[in-house]
Protein backbone atom coordinates (compact mmCIF):
# COMPACT_ATOMS: atom_id res chain seq x y z
CA UNK A 1 0.00 0.00 0.00
CA UNK A 2 3.10 2.59 1.05
CA UNK A 3 4.26 2.00 -2.35
CA UNK A 4 1.29 2.90 -4.42
CA UNK A 5 1.06 6.47 -2.25
CA UNK A 6 4.26 6.79 -3.96
CA UNK A 7 3.54 5.86 -7.13
CA UNK A 8 5.78 2.78 -7.98
CA UNK A 9 3.59 0.63 -10.09
CA UNK A 10 1.49 3.15 -10.61
CA UNK A 11 0.20 4.12 -13.53
CA UNK A 12 3.09 7.09 -14.22
CA UNK A 13 0.38 10.09 -14.69
CA UNK A 14 -0.11 13.60 -13.46
CA UNK A 15 -0.94 12.41 -9.73
CA UNK A 16 2.43 10.39 -9.59
CA UNK A 17 4.44 13.98 -9.82
CA UNK A 18 6.11 14.91 -6.74
CA UNK A 19 5.44 18.94 -6.45
CA UNK A 20 6.89 21.60 -4.79
CA UNK A 21 3.87 22.81 -1.61
CA UNK A 22 2.20 19.73 -2.53
CA UNK A 23 3.25 16.80 0.04
CA UNK A 24 1.17 13.31 -0.73
CA UNK A 25 1.01 12.58 2.58
CA UNK A 26 0.37 14.44 5.45
CA UNK A 27 0.51 12.94 9.37
CA UNK A 28 -0.60 15.49 11.74
CA UNK A 29 1.11 15.61 15.31
CA UNK A 30 0.07 17.42 18.24
CA UNK A 31 3.32 18.40 19.65
CA UNK A 32 7.07 19.15 18.57
CA UNK A 33 8.60 16.37 20.58
CA UNK A 34 5.97 13.67 18.47
CA UNK A 35 6.87 15.40 15.27
CA UNK A 36 10.59 15.07 15.32
CA UNK A 37 10.14 11.17 16.82
CA UNK A 38 8.01 10.39 13.40
CA UNK A 39 10.28 12.46 10.70
CA UNK A 40 12.69 9.73 12.17
CA UNK A 41 10.79 7.08 11.23
CA UNK A 42 9.79 8.66 8.26
CA UNK A 43 13.85 9.18 7.38
CA UNK A 44 14.27 5.46 8.28
CA UNK A 45 11.29 4.47 6.06
CA UNK A 46 12.00 6.59 3.05
CA UNK A 47 15.60 4.96 2.37
CA UNK A 48 13.47 1.58 1.06
CA UNK A 49 10.42 3.34 -0.14
CA UNK A 50 12.01 6.01 -1.52
CA UNK A 51 10.27 9.12 -0.68
CA UNK A 52 11.14 12.68 0.91
CA UNK A 53 10.10 13.81 3.89
CA UNK A 54 9.87 16.90 5.96
CA UNK A 55 9.02 17.49 9.69
CA UNK A 56 7.10 20.98 9.92
CA UNK A 57 6.63 22.31 13.73
CA UNK A 58 6.77 25.11 15.65
CA UNK A 59 9.79 27.07 17.56
CA UNK A 60 9.91 27.72 21.35
CA UNK A 61 10.43 31.52 20.90
CA UNK A 62 9.19 34.37 18.70
CA UNK A 63 12.64 34.69 17.21
CA UNK A 64 12.46 30.82 16.53
CA UNK A 65 8.80 30.55 15.16
CA UNK A 66 10.45 33.67 12.04
CA UNK A 67 13.76 31.52 11.64
CA UNK A 68 11.97 27.77 11.75
CA UNK A 69 8.95 29.64 8.94
CA UNK A 70 11.66 30.57 6.89
CA UNK A 71 13.56 27.49 6.88
CA UNK A 72 10.56 25.89 6.78
CA UNK A 73 8.77 27.55 3.90
CA UNK A 74 12.44 27.05 1.92
CA UNK A 75 12.26 23.39 2.53
CA UNK A 76 8.94 23.02 1.02
CA UNK A 77 9.89 25.25 -2.15
CA UNK A 78 11.31 21.49 -3.17
CA UNK A 79 9.35 19.00 -4.24
CA UNK A 80 8.24 16.75 -0.63
CA UNK A 81 6.65 13.76 -0.18
CA UNK A 82 5.50 13.24 3.16
CA UNK A 83 4.68 15.77 5.80
CA UNK A 84 4.73 15.33 9.41
CA UNK A 85 3.65 18.40 11.14
CA UNK A 86 2.22 19.99 14.26
CA UNK A 87 -1.00 21.29 13.53
CA UNK A 88 -0.03 24.89 14.28
CA UNK A 89 2.43 25.14 12.10
CA UNK A 90 0.58 23.58 9.54
CA UNK A 91 -1.58 26.32 9.70
CA UNK A 92 0.94 28.94 10.01
CA UNK A 93 2.35 27.27 6.37
CA UNK A 94 -0.92 27.34 4.71
CA UNK A 95 -2.22 30.64 5.89
CA UNK A 96 1.33 31.95 4.28
CA UNK A 97 0.95 30.48 1.04
CA UNK A 98 4.08 27.74 1.64
CA UNK A 99 2.14 24.84 1.29
CA UNK A 100 -1.26 23.66 -0.25
CA UNK A 101 -3.23 20.67 0.39
CA UNK A 102 -4.51 19.97 -2.80
CA UNK A 103 -3.46 16.97 -4.64
CA UNK A 104 -2.59 15.24 -1.80
CA UNK A 105 -3.50 11.45 -0.76
CA UNK A 106 -3.56 10.91 2.68
CA UNK A 107 -3.73 12.71 5.71
CA UNK A 108 -2.46 10.69 9.44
Amino acid sequence: KIAEVFGAGGEGGEDDMRRAKRPRVVVLVPTRELAEQAGTVAKVLSHAVKFRPLVLSGGRSSVNKAAGMRRQTEALMRPVDVVVATTGRLVDLIEAGAISMGGGRAVV
